[in-house]
């Protein structure tokens, strides 16, 4: 099952035992504004901070970030890995279960910011690429957000943290 990185994030947190954001967050000595940025996609966090919650969570840092391969190295179905698995469907439910209208200012922001950063890029990047990261940046904004002015501050982390894989 494949599911966005702020998504794997709250399930490997809830799957972890940290029901409550302030748990976690006293525990670990975390901002809880800074984790709760990250969790809800509104910040995409850095590698050494992915790699820190992939500790924290006992996950896979390729499995967290990217959402590649297993989220455990245990062999098999682990009870941790099943409680992993339950929180990311139960998630990914509520997130399609949502009916949200086609906002376009923000995909009239998103597709502005893809062509200012195709600017900066040398040489002529493949069209279906291009269509592939405004569609999926689109839909990751939308899937972790439903007001419209936060939607719009995500854009630049959105669109810079696909642009990368051009």
């Amino acid at each position: 099952m494949k599911a966005l990185l702020p998504t794997r994030l709250k399930a490997a947190r809830i799957a972890a035992g940290y029901k409550k954001l302030a748990t976690l967050c006293e525990k670990h000595n975390l901002h809880m504004s800074n984790y709760s940025q990250h969790e809800t996609g509104v910040v995409m966090p850095r590698d050494s901070i992915l790699r820190k919650y992939s500790e924290i969570f006992d996950v896979n840092f390729n499995w967290l970030k990217f959402g590649t391969g297993l989220p455990y190295d245990d062999e098999g179905q682990s009870p941790k890995q099943t409680k992993l698995f339950e929180e990311l469907e139960t998630l990914n439910k509520i997130l399609q279960s949502r009916k949200l209208p086609f906002e376009k200012t923000l995909m009239h922001n998103i597709v502005k910011e893809t062509i200012e950063k195709l600017n900066e890029l040398p040489g002529d990047p493949d069209p279906v690429k291009i269509a592939d990261l405004i569609v999926g940046a689109y839909s990751d904004i939308t899937a972790t957000e439903t007001d419209p002015d936060i939607q719009l501050l995500m854009v630049p982390s959105a669109v810079s943290s696909s642009i990368r894989f051009l």
